[in-house]
């Protein structure tokens, strides 16, 4: 299992340093590291210099994450690829354990593993654990549960199915390509965090309407592939319903007004399931506008 490790960037060479060492620290080494440079305009280029030979470092027009990744993928030198973002960091035995895992599945096209969400002061933060293969779905279809930076990815099949798409935004075009891909080729899981991703929750936060919009955007043509006739028509009700209820705990998180969106939630999906939690939060935003919902 030879690996081309990855890594889009954008204006920040500290954190890009860290995530740089997470990857030659790995007890199994990848074969070669790639850094794209998504058109910063500070000293990213002087800091990945730094590391020599050991990174390629190439610099692009700023296009976003997706295009940056896609770059990546098409500099490739090696048939596996495993992504990074520059503000998380894997774990040293990430790739020591993905290669043991294409060991003992050798037909799989994607590992993935589960991650450590970590606050941004290092302080704090919970394990993830990912349904394996065998349970991904129906969870798949609700949330994303496999972020870029979990998973290697053979580069024929990321590259027959167009890599990452360049018009989703903020982990949904990571929810689009693993729904893809896993309806369609095996995959593996390892049942241990490998990757140590960062949250910023404000930032997060702030970007709701967006999350929303992006989400919505593949329902139709990516959640609900395979489905057809009333199981569709169900399935469909029941995602846009968890999607606007994920746009009130954002809207709450900023102190936005959140009623529309636990309403059509409630409209989508009123059934017993999950609605006296909903019904608590619409009693809050009504009480106290603004204050942040349960999870």
């Amino acid at each position: 299992m030879r690996i081309s490790a990855i890594i889009p960037t954008y204006n920040n060479p500290e954190l890009l340093a860290r995530a740089i060492r997470s990857v030659l620290a790995q007890t199994s080494p990848v074969d070669e590291l790639i850094v794209i440079d998504d058109g910063s305009t500070d000293h990213t280029e002087q800091a990945v210099a730094v590391f020599g030979d050991q990174v390629r470092y190439i610099r692009q027009v700023n296009g976003g994450t997706s295009a940056a990744r896609n770059r990546g993928a098409r500099e490739a030198r090696f048939e596996w690829l495993s992504f990074l973002d520059h503000d998380d960091e894997w774990m040293p035995r990430r790739i020591e354990l993905h290669r043991a895992a294409l060991a003992a599945k050798p037909e799989a096209t994607l590992i993935y593993s589960a991650l450590h969400l970590t606050a941004v002061d290092g302080l704090g933060g919970r394990l993830v654990h990912p349904p394996p293969p065998e349970k991904l779905y129906p969870t798949l279809r609700l949330r994303n549960v496999c972020p870029g930076p979990v998973f290697s990815i053979r580069k024929d099949v990321y590259l027959e199915l167009g890599g990452f798409s360049n018009k989703l935004r903020g982990s949904c075009e990571d929810w689009d390509l693993f729904v893809r891909l896993s309806q369609r080729y095996p995959v593996a899981y390892v049942d241990e965090p490998l990757l140590r991703y960062y949250e910023v929750e404000s930032s997060q936060s702030r970007k709701y309407k967006m999350m929303l919009e992006q989400t919505l955007s593949i329902v139709d043509g990516t959640l609900l592939n395979g489905l057809t006739g009333w199981r569709r028509a169900l399935w469909r009700r029941r995602i846009l319903s968890a999607l606007y209820y994920k746009g009130a705990v954002g809207a709450r998180a900023v102190g936005e007004p959140a009623s529309s969106y636990v309403l059509r939630s409630l409209y989508w999906w009123p059934v017993p399931s999950g609605r006296l939690e909903r019904l608590r939060t619409l009693l809050a935003e009504w009480r106290n506008p603004g204050k942040a919902a349960s999870r």
